[in-house]
């Protein structure tokens, strides 16, 4: 039996953000079922990471499989990042930034392809956002992609996993990127989705 959208398919984005942005709590969940059955179709719930994040959450299985995608888009006080793909193959920022933040924002993903999409100059530039005033030069446009496909970019990702487990196995004081704890605690969150839709 199925655990339904959000055990099944949510829990690994809850794991995969608890990751990125920390632990969390689901504030509020919603399932839908299609009409004139009992499938439950799409999923919607936020979690409210204790890092200040709010994560919006939304799965989908009634589009045709040729639509079938994964998005994340993060959107942060100076831009926002998009990640597409169940296996990420491809990052996109589109940002207001100086000439430092533009530095910084390519050594993070070295290979990438960078754009200056608007210059910002005087007033331009003096912007405010959440409170703080800010200082930007130009808007750009920031493109990464793998240069391998999906198959070999999930295989790498499968191999550095096992490579990680068998280290462990072989000397249990070595760090594991991915423990127990993780699966765990991607579930807590992903029943605690079930509970509130169901409310």
């Amino acid at each position: 039996l199925s655990g339904g959208i959000f055990i099944e398919h949510g829990v690994h984005f809850f794991d995969l953000y608890r990751h990125w942005f920390g632990p969390g709590e689901v504030i509020s969940a919603h399932a839908e079922v299609r009409e004139g059955t009992a499938q439950e179709d799409r999923v919607t719930c936020q979690v409210r990471h204790d890092s200040g994040v709010l994560g919006s959450h939304y799965h989908g299985f009634d589009q045709i499989s040729l639509m079938d995608r994964t998005d994340h888009r993060i959107i942060c006080e100076m831009g926002d990042i998009c990640v597409s793909g169940w296996i990420p193959l491809s990052l996109k920022v589109d940002a207001a930034v100086d000439e430092d933040g533009e530095r910084r924002l390519a050594s993070c993903a070295l290979g990438s392809d960078v754009k200056v999409i608007e210059e910002f100059s005087g007033e331009t530039g003096q912007t405010s956002g959440r409170g703080m005033k800010r200082s930007v030069t130009r808007r750009i446009e920031l493109i990464c992609t793998p240069r391998e496909d999906k198959q070999a970019v999930y295989a790498d990702s499968v191999r550095e996993l096992l490579a990680d487990q068998i280290a462990f196995l072989r000397d249990r004081s070595h760090p594991r990127r991915v423990a127990e704890s993780n699966g765990r605690d991607a579930l807590a969150l992903a029943e605690a989705a079930v509970m509130l839709a169901e409310a």
